[in-house]
């Protein structure tokens, strides 16, 4: 399973993974290549739902989290990349424009950090 699909059926509570908000979806899917420290895993359990700070979409503040800890250099591309995808970083815009669905942006987020994995190598 790619790390795309874990954050999925993290979001969803699907193959038997327990439900989580969108931050927490990606955050755990993606947690064995880019672990994070206690206090950045608390924020995100209160990021999912517009939660984040700003209003900004949950499942893009835990990768945005993430490169800032591992690729620093590649945060301004997965915000751009995303608000071009999504229509917007905000949570509430998001949903209201129906460009991409909150599944679809925990698939998006967690497959822009699974690619920096494999780039990385």
């Amino acid at each position: 399973m790619t790390l795309k699909e874990k954050a999925r059926s993290n979001y969803l509570g699907a193959n038997g993974s327990k439900r989580l908000n969108c931050a927490m979806s990606v955050s755990e899917a993606l947690r064995e290549p880019f672990p994070l420290e206690k206090n950045d895993i608390d924020m995100l359990k209160k990021a999912g739902g517009g939660g984040a700070p700003e209003g900004m979409c949950g499942s893009a503040f835990a990768v945005k989290i993430i490169l800032n800890k591992y690729f620093p250099g590649r945060t301004a591309d997965f915000v751009y990349d995303f608000a071009e995808r999504a229509g917007s970083l905000n949570c509430d815009n998001i949903r209201k424009m129906k460009k991409l669905s909150c599944p679809g942006c925990v698939e998006f987020s967690a497959e822009f950090a699974e690619k920096l994995k494999i780039h990385s190598k």
